[in-house]
């Protein structure tokens, strides 16, 4: 996969500039366009966010076909926790925020929030029909567990479960539709303490994992590298310690690969005879 982002949020992008670039892309060697399309369509699910300039589902219909006619896979992207300040800023949504005096996230823990997502979800699966994957934004939530029936969960349980629990219950009709969820990855990383509960994320990646020839170990969840990245390392030895090489690790950045790649060494794995290393970035300066 050689994906582009077509982010939407920052700029109501002309039907013939789209068209353009997906041309301009495809001859570049891509194949996948992950579309952040926000207040951009005419949304009956929230009309009242919908952009002055925005597509008619029939006019963006026929973009997508252009994309698919073109060999791309065209991935939605959904924000579905935070990012949501084109919706909270209207009085009627107000009330499906974290924090009622902030527009910027939704409240997991508020049953009127998974149903306006759910529904919003399947009118994004109306649009685009047939998919692979959906991707469910869910980054940057900086404000999760401060209001008070999140704050009380949390205490009962984890800031990590809270966000896991949302994630979760969204990705299930996604799954049972035989599609593969997506997030990105900042706020498992800074609260991996649930991070078995992702279930449906989990799964989802191991079945393509799997259809690729790799052989999937259950989730470990690894002490991030911290003030001390002694503690990471030490994790990291018991770890390989316990599992069969040659293994491929997946970093989610290049600075972490490098720093994965780094300890490996001190723990006498010979990289990558023993355990090959991949970021995402695919930067030259970290893959000498």
């Amino acid at each position: 996969m050689i994906g582009f982002h077509i982010n939407m949020n920052v700029a109501q992008f002309r039907r013939s500039y789209l068209e353009d670039w997906l041309g301009e892309l495809a001859r570049l060697g891509y194949d996948t366009i992950i579309w952040e399309l926000e207040n951009n369509i005419a949304w009956q699910t929230c009309p009242e966010c919908v952009s002055p300039d925005a597509f008619s589902k029939d006019e963006f219909g026929e973009i997508l076909a252009l994309s698919d006619k073109l060999g791309f896979n065209s991935i939605p992207l959904f924000q579905t926790i935070g990012h949501c300040e084109y919706v909270l800023k209207h009085d009627k949504y107000k009330p499906l925020a974290e924090v009622r005096s902030r527009i910027d996230q939704y409240c997991p823990r508020n049953p009127d929030v998974i149903d306006f997502l759910d529904r919003w979800i399947d009118e994004y699966l109306e649009l685009f029909g047939a998919l692979k994957y959906f991707h469910l934004g869910a980054d940057e939530a900086y404000t999760l567990g401060r209001c008070d029936k999140c704050a009380a969960y949390v205490n009962d349980n984890s800031l990590s479960q809270l966000f896991i629990d949302h994630i979760n219950i969204l990705s299930q009709p996604l799954t049972s539709r035989g599609i593969t969820p997506i997030i990105w990855c900042d706020m498992l990383l800074k609260h991996p303490e649930a991070m078995d509960m992702a279930g449906p994320l989990y799964e989802s990646f191991k079945r393509v994992a799997e259809q690729g020839g790799a052989d999937c170990p259950d989730v470990v969840v690894l002490p991030s590298l911290g003030p001390d990245p002694t503690v990471f390392g030490q994790a990291l030895a018991t770890w390989l310690a316990t599992v069969p090489r040659p293994l491929g690790v997946l970093a989610y950045g290049d600075i972490f690969a490098g720093h994965f790649v780094a300890h490996c060494q001190e723990a006498g794995a010979s990289v990558p005879e023993e355990v090959a290393v991949m970021g995402l970035g695919n930067k030259r300066q970290f893959c000498k």
